[in-house]
């Protein structure tokens, strides 16, 4: 944690983490590419899903970036078992809250779906889909949780190995229980739950053997680790409820402007932006490790040239896969949309999720900035942005004035006015730190 060498540590904490993260977008697009070989109303039935599940597993995101980050921190000041302790409590508190919410959602199944956009045909593959995968809830906590534990702990290669072994055996059985068992939506819900227990069995083993570092099950709960996961973790949450309404407001306007061809495109597409945004989230979380144990250790410096160094290979590993995509996709897409009609709308749609990607990948880096060096505030007030003040009412009144266009126009606008907010903030919080003003000291070779 302590290498001079910036450059080479960003690399060596976040490249397993971009690996790793990059596993569960890769698994979530060939997912993808599986269910629309179904038929694109199988596909606009798992979109319908999307914001049950974002708004399930809201408290466990939140505890879990709280925790990463309180672990860093912790193990800065070579408090071992603190940083124990605040896994224990976070294992607890993620989990009971996620299997409650899963609980009552699953309750409200058939009232819910329709609300979000499921029409006659899509509500019985999305209902069987939502049921499998609710049920396993507790299990997925946990492994969030895990995941958020070894990145806090410096141990982001352990986090790349469970998750390539998670959506490894998930890519490897979507194909048998989709097509060969003949199970449809139900039979991906089930690769998803196998992948699940794999990756909490491999975890389970390296806390009881300490292969992290840290024997989280052996540590102990106190009211004052609670506290400190409730500080951090409501922004968080917060963020994923306002993800989980824009993608509700997104769907429901999708289904009421267009139809279940152009909610199978939209899906479509945000699992395609996922394969640039989640492997940006994956280098920042990773490398967070590094910008924590330098706030913990007292070197304010040292963090923010962490933060602009993985600023930078944020928004230059973003620009170049975007451009890719956007020379490469015209040839593919025939070969990975059979359906000519939802292959045309998920074309138009690309250039809007694009300006988001970009947007996403300048503000990704910063945000975990302010979450690593303790500015709740700014942390808070950039992560409510993409999803809430600057989406949500752009999703509400532009489709009034361009109709569906307006739709897609919201989804670019609010990556954009996130990136400029994050920058703005970001500036404000160095010019109040004389030290970072100054010259630089050179690196190590």
């Amino acid at each position: 944690m302590a290498d001079p060498r910036l450059l080479r540590l960003i690399i060596r904490l976040g490249v397993p983490a971009i690996f790793g993260l990059s596993a569960n977008a890769i698994n979530q697009f060939i997912d993808a590419l599986w269910i629309t070989r179904l038929s694109p109303v199988a596909m606009a039935a798992i979109g319908v899903t999307f914001p049950v599940f974002i708004v399930v597993m809201a408290a466990t995101a939140g505890i879990g970036v709280a925790c990463a980050g309180e672990i860093g921190r912790r193990l800065g000041r070579k408090d071992v078992d603190g940083a124990q302790n605040i896994a224990l409590t976070a294992f607890f508190v993620a989990i009971g809250i996620s299997a409650f919410v899963a609980l009552v959602v699953g309750a409200m199944s058939l009232s819910i779906l329709p609300q979000i956009g499921a029409s006659a045909e899509t509500f019985p593959m999305a209902q069987r889909y939502m049921l499998v995968l609710l049920c396993a809830v507790p299990m997925a906590s946990f492994q969030i949780i895990s995941d958020f534990v070894a990145l806090g702990s410096g141990n982001s290669k352990r986090s790349m190995q469970s998750l390539f072994a998670c959506f490894g055996l998930n890519m490897l059985l979507d194909p048998i229980f989709i097509f060969g068992f003949g199970w449809g939506v139900t039979g991906a819900a089930l690769a998803t739950v196998a992948g699940q227990i794999l990756a909490c069995t491999l975890y389970i083993v390296w806390f009881r053997n300490g292969t992290l570092g840290l024997r989280p099950l052996k540590g102990h709960h106190s009211r004052e680790n609670l506290n400190v996961l409730l500080r951090f973790s409501p922004p968080v949450a917060m963020v994923n409820l306002l993800m989980a309404l824009s993608f509700l407001l997104l769907i429901s306007a999708t289904a009421r402007l267009a139809d279940d061809i152009y909610l199978a495109a939209l899906t479509f597409e945000l699992r395609l932006a996922s394969l640039i945004i989640i492997p940006m989230r994956g280098l920042s979380l990773g490398a967070q490790a590094a910008v924590s144990h330098a706030y913990g250790a007292l070197d304010e410096l040292r963090a923010n040239r962490l933060i602009h160094r993985i600023f930078a290979l944020s928004i230059g590993l973003g620009l170049a896969m975007t451009a890719l995509i956007l020379m490469v996709g015209p040839a593919l897409l025939p070969s990975l949309i059979p359906a000519p009609a939802m292959r045309e709308a998920s074309a138009a749609m690309f250039p809007y999720f694009a300006a988001f990607i970009i947007g996403s990948c300048a503000y990704i880096p910063l945000l975990a900035g302010f979450q690593a060096t303790d500015r709740a505030l700014y942390a808070a007030i950039v992560a409510l942005a993409p999803n809430g003040y600057a989406m949500v009412p752009l999703v509400i009144f532009l489709p009034m004035i361009w109709g569906f266009q307006g739709l897609l126009f919201a989804v670019a606008l609010s990556g954009v006015v996130t990136a400029l907010i994050a920058g703005g903030l970001h500036i404000m919080s160095l010019s109040r730190i004389s030290t970072t003003l100054s010259p630089a000291p050179a690196e190590t070779p």
